[in-house]
C-alpha cells in the first residue's frame, strides 16, 4: 500500500486579488482551504482562466479565479452566497 502526502502549493495572489481579500475580508487561508475543496470548476470570460468554487473549512464558498498556465496564480476571490 502506498500513502502519500499532501501537496503543498505556495499561491500566487495578484494585487487585485490581496486587495479584494483584504476588501472582502477573505484571508489567504480561506483561499487554500478553498483550493483544497474545490465543488466546480468553470471556464472564465477569457480562455485564459478558469473559476473554481470551493469551500473553507468553515463552510464559506468561495469563488476563485486563476490562470489555466499556472493553477497557483490567484487573479481574484469573491465569497459566494448560498
Amino acid at each position: 500500500m502506498i500513502t502519500c502526502c499532501k501537496l503543498q502549493i505556495v499561491l500566487k495572489l495578484s494585487h487585485h486579488a490581496i486587495l479584494r481579500m483584504a476588501q472582502r475580508e477573505i484571508s489567504p487561508n480561506e483561499v487554500e482551504q478553498a483550493l483544497e475543496n474545490v465543488v466546480s470548476v468553470d471556464p472564465a470570460d477569457r480562455p485564459s482562466r478558469v473559476i473554481k468554487v470551493g469551500t473553507t473549512n468553515e463552510g464559506k464558498l468561495l469563488r476563485i479565479t486563476q490562470n489555466n498556465f499556472g493553477a497557483e496564480h490567484v487573479i481574484t476571490v469573491i465569497r459566494v452566497e448560498r
